[in-house]
């Protein structure tokens, strides 16, 4: 198998795995204690913080993690194919990374297609 594969399947397992928490954690009961003045209506109602929690870190996954993933998939493709092709590929690293930073996604579209635009047609042996 190769390693894209295996990185494709671990990142859909904690995807799901983290699915399941939320969804487990959402019905966890508890009950309260004899201290707290809890209404009767909402004696045994699962409390929702912990799949909010759970919602929460998924969110932080999907949206932080899978985005930082692939950028950092891209960079390394686009060095391999800048070095393959005789160009400098710690430039166009760089240039990726920069733009990034700066102009955030972008940026990072921008130099993508400037470099599927401009890059040599055959690779250099």
């Amino acid at each position: 198998m190769r390693k894209k594969n295996k990185i494709l399947i671990f990142l859909a397992s904690l995807v799901v795995l983290l699915s399941v928490v939320t969804i487990a954690s959402a019905f966890e009961e508890t009950t309260p204690t004899e201290s707290t003045d809890v209404p009767e209506w909402i004696e045994g109602v699962p409390l929702v913080g912990g799949a909010l929690a759970g919602l929460g870190l998924l969110l932080c996954c999907v949206l932080i993690f899978l985005p930082l993933i692939i950028a950092i998939l891209v960079g390394i493709w686009m060095y391999k194919d800048a070095e393959k092709r005789g160009k400098s590929g710690i430039m166009w690293l760089l240039l990726l990374v920069v733009a990034t930073l700066f102009l955030n996604l972008i940026g990072f579209i921008i130099v993508l297609i400037i470099w599927l635009v401009v890059r040599p047609k055959e690779e250099v042996k």
